[in-house]
């Protein structure tokens, strides 16, 4: 079941009513004496094309008409998972297909009006007013438009000289957005692409402030933002040696000593002088 504001009402595929085009919708609905019977038909699957029922199509008594609603670019069967109809209060429809054509085929109380529709991929907007005249109300909905970008990154990552730096800024509003430099300073060695990266190895220390620019066919927005550079990272300090005092030693006795140091990355003995018997490191 599909839920509208104001709700809707469309018509169905009926066993009983043979002129119908698969993935064409609408939501329960009688057919009055489509056989000349004296009966009525209700269509419950489907839809009907205007002039193929051959009788007036009532929904709880009410007449309703055929209005073709378009979405525009779409060209395969597509299911709608919302629709929006105002002035129809007490309708809804369920199962909701396009035809081939990106048509939607829709029964409706006169003075209903068909403002928006929503695919798994892209929402529809615009205005299509279902009428009691003869034929087929053909209106479109248009591939909503999201607007002027707004910029949504609101600060940045700080970054260390000699070391590779990459953000990418975001923005909401229709694609595409171009990205640019308004004003300020990036950090020496990197660089804004248009597509809103800053990317880059940063060569010297510092905070830069720089404002940048979002923009699109409906317009731009700006954001400043700060990037803080630290020195690059310390490559290391000399070792020192912690070992300042030994035990004294005895003659023709085995004398074993291990040293101590302390440093960034590992060290290497070596003797300076000479000592008998010395291996690196050990005494």
């Amino acid at each position: 079941m599909v839920n509208m504001a104001g709700e809707t009402a469309a018509l169905s595929r009926s066993p009983a009513v043979q002129s119908r085009q698969p993935g064409m919708t609408a939501a329960r609905a009688s057919v009055a004496d489509p056989g000349g019977d004296g009966g009525n038909t209700t269509i419950s699957g489907g839809s009907v094309y205007a002039g193929s029922v051959g009788a007036t199509v009532t929904n709880d008594g009410s007449t309703v008409f055929l209005t073709a609603v378009t979405l525009q670019n779409v060209s395969a069967v597509t299911k709608v998972s919302s629709l929006t109809v105002t002035n129809a209060s007490g309708y809804g429809a369920n199962d909701l297909y396009t035809d081939e054509n990106g048509i939607l085929y829709l029964y409706l109380p006169e003075g209903a009006t068909t403002t928006a529709a929503e695919t798994g991929s892209a929402r529809y907007t615009g205005s299509v007013v279902t009428t009691s005249d003869a034929g087929t109300p053909l209106g479109i909905l248009a591939v909503a438009s999201e607007g002027a970008p707004v910029i949504v990154t609101a600060s940045l990552p700080d970054g260390t000289a000699g070391a590779a730096y990459s953000q990418t800024l975001a923005a909401t509003g229709d694609t595409p957005i171009t990205w640019s430099k308004e004003s300020g300073d990036l950090p020496d060695g990197l660089t804004l692409s248009s597509g809103g990266v800053i990317s880059g190895t940063p060569t010297s220390e510092g905070t830069f402030s720089f404002t940048v620019k979002a923009e699109n066919s409906e317009g731009s927005d700006t954001q400043t933002l700060n990037i803080e550079i630290s020195p690059a990272t310390s490559p290391g300090s000399p070792p020192v040696i912690t070992t300042n005092l030994l035990p004294n030693a005895i003659v023709f006795m085995e004398y074993n000593q291990t040293l101590s140091v302390v440093s960034d990355m590992p060290a290497t003995w070596s003797m300076v002088g000479s000592f008998p018997q010395q291996q690196p490191g050990v005494l």
